[in-house]
């Protein structure tokens, strides 16, 4: 008995390392594209990183030749990018509803005009004829407009938790474990 309070005296005054799970290393290489934010300015700033210290991020904003270092206790927000994507679809889908409404609307205007009930029946075909010609069109043309325009992904990175090195911290920690 006597030997097992020793034991468990030294298992809890034995301290041991722990994992970094309440920190973490700030997701970024040199090379990335990010976009940040800092506290006193309160405005985006993206660029590439050239460089990551303990506790500042040299960044080359774009079109620019000199790296700016930001420390890293001014940073508010931060985001990487995932790339760039095009609107082919997006741009396709609304120029379908915005020509096919159009060219149905001249369809029928175009075959409507009597009260005639076979002329009526007439109209609505030239409708459907015209949204279907209208929206192939428009979703060719929308389709080429959003290819055309790109615009970049950005992921938020939360800095709640990050540490300030670009390795992980380790801390010293007491572990108690008591198995039958």
């Amino acid at each position: 008995m006597r030997c097992a309070a020793v034991l468990i005296g030294v298992l809890i005054l034995l301290p041991t390392r722990r994992g970094a799970s309440q920190e973490r290393p700030l997701p970024v290489e040199p090379g990335q594209r990010v976009r940040v934010m800092t506290a006193p300015a309160g405005i985006w700033m993206t660029g590439t990183v050239t460089r990551l210290e303990n506790d500042t991020l040299s960044l080359r904003p774009l079109g620019g030749d000199v790296a700016t270092t930001i420390p890293m206790s001014t940073l508010t927000r931060l985001q990487i990018s995932e790339g760039r994507r095009s609107h082919v679809g997006k741009g396709a889908a609304i120029g379908a509803l915005v020509l096919g409404a159009v060219g149905a609307a001249l369809g029928y205007a175009v075959c409507a005009g009597s009260s005639d009930q076979d002329l009526n029946h007439k109209a609505i075909l030239c409708g459907l004829v015209g949204a279907g010609g209208g929206g192939a069109g428009g979703a060719l043309v929308g389709a080429t407009l959003g290819a055309t325009a790109r615009s970049e992904r950005w992921r938020e990175i939360p800095l709640h938790g990050l540490s300030t090195s670009p390795l992980p911290r380790r801390t010293w920690g007491v572990t108690f474990a008591l198995r039958f």
